[in-house]
């Protein structure tokens, strides 16, 4: 759709829309709007295309060499409402999925969570585990040390590993914790995808009506001119 619409607004529209101006009839908004588009897609599309280009390569470098930079991206998306749940039960599943596996192997709790925050995709997460290894390597409890970050690790999630600590059986807990947040990630992706379809759906129609409104429209303006 994109590529069509970029193809029409340089090449046909141009043709279509002259014919337009130079009959000096008054014209609507939208159309005066699309005139516009076309001009400036036909003037300094290649340049806003470099720019986009050039944009999109300093993003790459500055996320891959800056960690302050992903740290401020990752605080946005943590804080982005509905994306922000998928990206805590991803985090959240993959992180009880490191340390589960580790201690089922017979390693410690500190040892699964440097590592879970060294194999953190999230610079925010990773700064939250580390700061719970801390407290943790001090004698605070596992619940307690990750409560401190309510907006990272959910009440459910704090409860859960608090009682698996309580029983001993904390292993066991990240594991339970990891299929739970994996099924809800599974139920959240699916929900994104069906939500997308009516939104391009709507997307589509509504530039497809303005584009047709833009055109018919003028059309009527010049018949009543010419008949005038």
């Amino acid at each position: 759709m994109l590529i069509l619409i970029i193809v029409l607004m340089t090449t046909v529209f141009p043709k279509m829309l002259g014919v337009f101006t130079s009959l000096h009839v008054a014209l609507p908004l939208s159309t005066r709007i699309l005139i516009w588009l076309s001009n400036a897609m036909r003037h300094y599309g290649l340049l806003c295309g470099f720019l986009i280009f050039v944009g999109i390569i300093s993003f790459v470098i500055a996320y891959r060499r800056f960690g302050q930079f992903r740290f401020w991206l990752d605080d946005i998306l943590v804080r982005t409402p509905f994306v922000s749940k998928i990206f805590r039960a991803y985090t959240l599943a993959s992180i009880s999925n490191v340390v589960g596996l580790l201690m089922v192997n017979n390693s410690s709790l500190l040892t699964g969570l440097s590592v879970a925050a060294d194999t953190s995709t999230n610079e925010v997460y990773r700064f939250a585990i580390k700061a719970v290894v801390a407290d943790v390597s001090d004698g605070v409890s596992l619940g307690y040390a990750l409560a401190k970050f309510p907006q990272l690790f959910p009440r459910e999630f704090c409860d859960i590993l608090s009682i698996g600590e309580q029983t001993g059986r904390l292993s066991e807990t990240f594991m339970y914790a990891h299929t739970l947040y994996t099924r809800d990630l599974d139920s959240l992706t699916k929900s994104l995808a069906s939500s997308i379809e009516p939104i391009l759906m709507v997307f589509i129609g509504l530039a497809i009506g303005v584009v047709a409104l833009s055109v018919v429209t003028p059309m009527y303006s010049i018949t009543a001119h010419l008949h005038g």
